[in-house]
């Protein structure tokens, strides 16, 4: 994450970081928002969290029960559907401690915005922010951008059409390159695609893509890679004058 984020700065791209539960660490979260990094993660409602009126601290569910309905929201939860939801927002401190004791205690003050879905059981969308959550305008796009995800799980089912599976490779620093390279390979073809900049490439690209019936409802990114894989040979000037831009 780090040398990714370092890589965006030095090209001067702006990075908003996205993680689901598993990254949501208090640790991580405190050591971003100290930097700062602008950040949008899942959280448990089950930390402890210490808002402005609570300094004694108490569960994030409890704090987040207490604050006013800011509006309504529809989360897209990919192929898992959409669902209507009501806003609330609270801002508190979030505290760490790596060896257990007292004067041992990073702490870092972040926004959270909670997405209460209006009908059935599923769990409620708790995120930890640093963004401004202070309007419904605010909140509503953090639920938005935390729904930018799937686009990076759709990346990682992408790698293996890029030959992921194709290598033999027995170290977890072998297996981290990997990765790494399939990881910015995606991305620039994704930027290439997409920057205002390239847009004679970009014309080009979908001529392609149309003409290998790849482009429309059913496109998948697996026969996006194979698209432009055959497409390489014919149009590598193209391919190499993005690079260079």
């Amino acid at each position: 994450m780090a040398q990714a984020l370092a890589l965006l700065r030095r090209v001067g791209l702006p990075a908003i970081v996205l993680g689901d539960k598993g990254l949501g660490r208090k640790e991580l979260i405190i050591e971003l928002a100290q930097r700062p990094r602008d950040l949008v993660f899942r959280v448990d409602a089950d930390i402890k969290v210490y808002p402005s009126d609570a300094p004694e601290g108490l569960l994030l569910a409890q704090a987040l029960a207490q604050q006013p309905w800011l509006g309504e929201v529809d989360w897209d939860r990919g192929a898992e559907g959409v669902l209507h939801c009501r806003l609330r927002a609270l801002r508190a401190t979030i505290r760490f401690r790596r060896s257990g004791r007292q004067d041992d205690v990073r702490e870092a003050t972040v926004n959270f915005v909670e997405a209460v879905p209006v009908d059935g059981p599923t769990e409620s969308l708790v995120l930890a922010t640093t963004l401004p959550v202070q309007t419904r305008t605010q909140a509503r796009a953090v639920v938005r951008l935390y729904a930018q995800r799937w686009a990076i799980e759709s990346g990682f089912e992408m790698m293996p059409a890029w030959g992921q599976d194709r290598f033999m490779v027995r170290t977890w620093m072998a297996i981290d390159r990997l990765l790494s390279v399939l990881a910015v390979a995606y991305a620039l073809v994704v930027l290439a695609l997409h920057d205002g900049t390239l847009r004679r490439f970009r014309v080009q690209a979908e001529a392609v893509l149309k003409q290998l019936s790849v482009l429309g409802d059913h496109l998948t990114l697996g026969k996006l890679a194979e698209a432009i894989g055959l497409d390489f040979a014919r149009h590598s000037r193209a391919w190499l004058s993005a690079w260079l831009a």
